[in-house]
């Protein structure tokens, strides 16, 4: 029984030591990164959510700041009615972890920066990623209509969402507007794919 109770916290380890880099990350977050949400109020929102409370905390200006999603190695915020923050800690090839940031802004549409960082905060060179969405004509549409769709996509905007539960981005292309009409036919694109982490890169 000792044996088995020794094992287990052997294997809990490194979760509790992945959560509490994260929750350091978080409240040691630098300015360029957090903006206008001061130190104390993350210390503040984390402890709330932390307590299982509802951990949303109103700035000077009115605006609403939430910690949405915690878990051991993911974070998911709301910074602002126009700006979301998500950190997943990840694992390297090196045996260590890095921080994997994605920011998103919203427009008319999402868009979203992603940017990997080291546990204290040094920026980390970007690994070679084709996240990219391209659009295939599907089989039963006619290349005019499908013509008329890729229109909508130009700009090309991607958002990007990270896995609370596994090392997974889903990457989202969305339109820059779209008609009511054009909804229906858009059903039939693909407008999303999955990457993996492998401890190196997403692919």
């Amino acid at each position: 029984m000792k044996r088995m109770l020794f094992g287990l916290c052997l294997a809990l380890m490194p979760i509790t030591m992945m959560a509490q880099q994260l929750h350091k990350m978080w409240v040691n977050m630098p300015t360029s990164v957090a903006g206008s949400l001061e130190r104390s109020v993350r210390q503040e929102l984390l402890d709330l959510k932390e307590m299982k409370k509802t951990a949303v905390i109103e700035g000077l200006l009115g605006e609403e700041s939430r910690i949405d999603t915690l878990t051991n190695d993911f974070l998911l915020a709301n910074l602002s009615k126009v700006s979301t923050l998500q950190m997943k800690m990840l694992p390297a090839a090196n045996g260590d972890s890095l921080l994997c940031l994605v920011q998103t802004f919203m427009g008319p549409t999402p868009e979203s920066v992603i940017s990997f960082y080291s546990s204290d905060w040094k920026t980390l060179s970007m690994p070679e990623m084709q996240l990219d969405v391209e659009l295939q004509q599907p089989s039963d549409m006619s290349l005019d209509d499908f013509n008329k769709l890729q229109a909508q996509f130009d700009p090309k905007l991607l958002s990007f969402t990270l896995s609370p539960s596994n090392n997974e981005l889903v990457v989202t292309l969305s339109p820059v507007f779209v008609s009511e009409v054009e909804k229906s036919n858009m059903k039939a694109l693909v407008l999303q794919r999955k990457f993996k982490w492998n401890g190196k890169t997403f692919n």
